[in-house]
This record gives structure tokens, sequence and C-alpha cells, in this order.
């Protein structure tokens, strides 16, 4: 369905759960040949995400415990994810994590760990279940990206 809004082209779908009639998305992506599509999945939890996010561009990849999801995590379900892959086309392993931002060597060796496994993206948390108030949060944002 999103393939086909994003197409700038009149679209229709029935489905079992959606129904669309004559929808026209306009201004059309950017993006060619559409925006990319990233999977959410929680890994070890269930695997049918990693095989639908298979299909497209990426996964946002978390823990299915409350805890972060780790390199050696990361590898496993790039694995899994590359036997389930039907392209060579770029692939983006996407994960939520943390930092202080304090750019120490420490910070860098961390993120060249989850580099190294094959994550092509860090979102740094900024939730306020992490901070306790907005000030908190834009003085991270004002620390730049991790390990920079």
């Amino acid at each position: 369905m999103l393939t086909g809004l994003w197409s700038g082209q009149p679209f229709s779908y029935d489905g079992k759960h959606y129904h669309i009639q004559d929808a026209l998305f306009l201004p059309r992506p950017f993006q060619a040949p559409r925006i990319p599509i990233w999977v959410c999945g929680a890994w070890y939890a269930r695997k049918a995400p990693f095989r639908r996010a298979a299909r497209w561009d990426g996964v946002v990849a978390i823990s299915a415990e409350n805890r972060a999801i780790t390199p050696d995590e990361i590898s496993d379900l790039q694995n899994y994810i590359a036997s389930h892959r039907n392209t060579s086309e770029h692939f983006d392993i996407v994960v939520i994590l943390w930092s202080e931002g304090l750019h120490t060597p420490e910070e860098q060796r961390e993120i060249e760990r989850y580099e190294n496994a094959g994550t092509t993206w860090w979102l740094e948390d900024l939730s306020l279940e992490r901070y306790s108030s907005l000030g908190e949060v834009r003085t991270r944002l004002h620390q730049g990206p991790p390990g920079c």
C-alpha cells in the first residue's frame, strides 16, 4: 500500500483490513524508487518481523528484554536477514541506544563494536524515560553525536 500511495499516481486498494479508493498523495517522495522502509522488530522474540524486513530496506532492531541490543545480537540478526534476503542492495541495521556524549575513547570503542557488527544507524535515545527534563535532552543534543 505504501509504495502505491507514494507513486504520485491515483491508487486504489481493497484488502482485508484496508480499503483505499483513488487516493493521490502529492507531492511524490523525492527518494527513488521510494522512501526507505525500515521494519521494527524485537530480536529473539519473533522472527517474522525480520523476514519481513529482509524484503525492504532495513530493520530497527530492539531487544525483547528491557535492555539494549548487543553487538553480538546484531551479528546474529545480520546473518538471519542475509539468509532471507534475495538482493544484494544496501540494507540498514538501525539501533536505538544512548551515549553520554562525552566523546571518550570508551564511547568510541562502543560505537565501533556496533559498527563492526553491521550497524549502519545509531539513533540516540532521547526519551524522557532516560532524561528527567527537556533541558537535559537539549543539553545532550548540543553535545552532538556519540563518538564524534
